[in-house]
């Protein structure tokens, strides 16, 4: 006989000793059984989610983490570079909160061609 089945015969024969032992307990005890777990059940706190708040935490810091690691580069960036983008977002804000016509601002690609070429012919004269 295997091991597995001297399991199987144990399992077997102390389940039918707990089956005659049921057998045998009068309806009293049965409903004394009864209340004494319905009163265990409801004294039993609910059942606590302790794992949602290290999750969204976790979750929180890994989307700051993809958001933010593509745009760092490691570098700082240099003064007059940032002085640079500093002045061309003031520009930006002075068109916005002009009270000029916008229509002036629809061929904007135009006026950036024209003086790089302007700027394109200058260079080539002056050599």
């Amino acid at each position: 006989m295997s091991e597995h089945d001297k399991d199987d015969a144990l399992i077997r024969a102390l389940s039918e000793r707990f089956d005659a032992g049921l057998d045998s307990v009068s309806e009293f005890d049965r409903a004394r059984l009864r209340r004494a777990r319905q009163k265990a059940l409801a004294a039993q706190p609910p059942a606590r989610r302790g794992w949602v708040v290290p999750a969204a935490l976790a979750a929180s810091v890994a989307l700051m983490a993809l958001l933010t690691v593509p745009f760092w580069s490691g570098e700082p960036v240099p003064a007059e570079e940032e002085l640079r983008m500093a002045e061309q977002e003031i520009s930006d804000l002075e068109i916005l909160l002009a009270e000029d016509e916008l229509s002036l601002y629809a061929d904007l690609d135009f006026y950036v061609w024209l003086e790089a070429e302007l700027a394109d012919e200058a260079a080539s004269d002056a050599s």
